[in-house]
């Protein structure tokens, strides 16, 4: 495909800032599976890349925080077992994960995230790579 005067490439991905990424450099093999092999790339993986080859392009950081409060509540919720899920990549993990993972994720978590006031906050912080024509 050969871009014209109109297109540019644009990519979305978390950055090494992220608590996304911090979390799957704490637990590698977390998401992971000979099916579904996940790269641990991120927006700056994606720079490198275009500067070795010399492409020019833009980088824009996106700050989009997500409340993960219900990760930590007293009372165990849906809500806060389908966030730790969304963060670690599988499905049920506070049930299925070994009591020992389950404490570790869950103090490294308890450690990565903002606090404001009462409320835990994850630091989805995203890349925008732009490329234009």
């Amino acid at each position: 495909m050969k871009l014209n005067h109109v297109h540019f490439i644009t990519t979305l991905i978390h950055t090494d800032n992220s608590s996304l990424a911090r979390t799957w450099k704490a637990f590698p093999d977390l998401g992971h599976s000979d099916k579904f092999p996940f790269s641990g790339a991120t927006s700056a993986h994606i720079s490198s890349h275009f500067d070795k080859r010399g492409i020019p392009y833009q980088d824009i950081n996106l700050d989009v925080p997500y409340d993960m409060t219900k990760v930590f509540a007293t009372e165990p919720s849906e809500e806060g077992d389908l966030l730790v899920d969304f963060v670690t990549h599988i499905i049920n993990f506070r049930q299925n994960a070994s009591a020992e993972l389950n404490a570790k994720m869950m103090a490294f978590l308890r450690s990565d995230f903002k606090q404001d006031g009462d409320r835990f906050f994850y630091n989805g912080d995203w890349g925008v790579t732009v490329v234009p024509k």
